[in-house]
């Protein structure tokens, strides 16, 4: 039910939708598994403890959605030991060299041999809207994953005006600033005891720091040859753990006042999971808006807002 990483996008503009509307439009891509000759197949499942035919938890006027994708995998090794096998038949046999097209079309024709005999894998992405407060929130820590998400729902919409949540200055340069005791660190937001730092000017050269105070000599003396701030551990009102790598939220953990609130939560399982929910949302929503402004505020310049 909670999302452990989490991937902001805002509307541009405007948007409203109902669980219905949504739930309408979810089923003009409902999961099916992949075919025999399918590498992988995407489509909307209904979120956990939902009934089978419904796609949408509405709580709160959050509307939660999740999209399965099952891929079938087959080993590298596999591949490159049967290529190299018929490469060298025919070789032998046709006494010439391969060429790299013909080595290609080899490879290409083993997959499709292999695809019908591999079990596909399956991920569960889960998201939710917030219309209210103009988000996307995508329950992935990978840009590519959560952008995958976001673009299957365009596609069944038709339109989803979105973007990736732009930050005022650089990221980087705020969590360094931060670290480096040149801008406060403030109130609602607490270092915890892992970074990495990386040397801009060298991606390859990284330096991660675990269990330590995070304000030690050692650690600024990295700061001072130039190095920044590329994944930090942060705490925020003594409620949630997570760690951030400027573009996304990770390994969110709820602190024991929250889990005991849980704990407290009555009532048969779909009503659980829609107070958990409910719970989750509340919490986190608050936890993003903090985050923004600690971060130095949002770049609004692409937003429409609703008076306009």
């Amino acid at each position: 039910m909670f999302l452990s990483n989490i991937y902001l996008f805002r509307f541009t503009k405007p948007f409203e939708i109902t669980a219905d509307e949504l739930n309408d439009k979810l089923k003009e891509l409902l999961f099916k598994e992949p075919g025999p000759q399918e590498m992988s197949r995407s489509g909307f499942v209904p979120p956990e403890m939902m009934r089978d035919d419904y796609l949408v938890r509405s709580v709160d006027g959050r509307l939660q959605l999740t999209l399965r994708t099952d891929t079938k995998k087959i080993p590298g090794p596999v591949v490159k030991a049967m290529v190299k096998e018929r490469v060298e038949a025919l070789e032998q046999e046709q006494d010439r060299k391969v060429r790299s097209k013909e080595k290609a079309e080899i490879k290409e024709q083993v997959i499709m041999e292999l695809l019908p005999n591999t079990f596909p894998q399956p991920s569960l992405t889960t998201g939710y809207f917030d219309c209210e407060n103009g988000l996307l929130v995508v329950g992935e820590g990978s840009a590519k994953k959560a952008e995958n998400f976001a673009s299957t729902i365009r596609k069944v919409l038709g339109s989803l005006p979105v973007r990736p949540i732009a930050f005022e200055q650089s990221p980087t340069f705020t969590l360094t600033s931060m670290l480096n005791g040149s801008t406060p660190f403030g109130d609602k937001f607490a270092a915890g005891h892992k970074v990495v730092l990386k040397d801009p000017a060298e991606s390859k050269c990284k330096v991660s720091i675990d269990n330590l105070d995070l304000f030690s000599e050692e650690v600024q003396k990295h700061l001072e040859t130039g190095m920044q701030v590329a994944k930090i551990d942060l705490i925020w009102n003594d409620q949630i753990r997570f760690s951030t790598d400027t573009l996304s939220i990770k390994g969110i953990k709820f602190e024991e006042d929250l889990n005991e609130q849980l704990d407290d939560i009555e009532g048969d399982e779909r009503s659980y999971y829609d107070a958990m929910f409910s719970l989750y949302v509340t919490t986190i929503t608050e936890m993003i808006d903090d985050f923004i402004e600690w971060m130095g505020g949002e770049d609004r310049t692409a937003i429409v807002e609703e008076d306009a």
